[in-house]
């Protein structure tokens, strides 16, 4: 028994960790009249991801440059820029996609929470 414990725990350790990202959001700048957001996305478990791109889920939001990145290498990261056009009243979200072996969404309200 002691030995299939071993073994398992063994089998744990070596398992590959499938791809995933460590995504955070900062406002960057604030006027009264708009913000402007940084999306950061870094590529965990020792795998390149095909590609991640960001989606507008709800507010009035529009990108500032690129919304998707190709090949993002493992501990590799990448910033997508999205501007909310009236931060006073509304608030965005949106949704960043992984794309390739492993596929995940990651859901992102853009709010200060100070």
């Amino acid at each position: 028994m002691l030995g299939l414990s071993a073994g398992g725990a063994m089998w744990m350790r070596t398992a590959p960790i499938d791809p995933f990202l460590d995504v955070t959001a900062v406002r960057q700048i604030h006027t009264e009249n708009y913000d402007v957001w940084g999306i950061t996305v870094t590529s965990r478990g020792g795998e390149t991801i095909d590609e991640i791109r960001v989606e507008i889920v709800s507010g009035p939001l529009h990108f500032v440059g690129p919304s998707s990145f190709e090949g993002l290498k493992a501990g590799w990261s990448t910033g997508i820029r999205v501007q909310v056009d009236d931060p006073v009243t509304s608030k965005g979200a949106v949704r960043v996609v992984q794309s390739g072996r492993v596929e995940r969404t990651y859901d992102l309200v853009l709010e200060d929470k100070r």
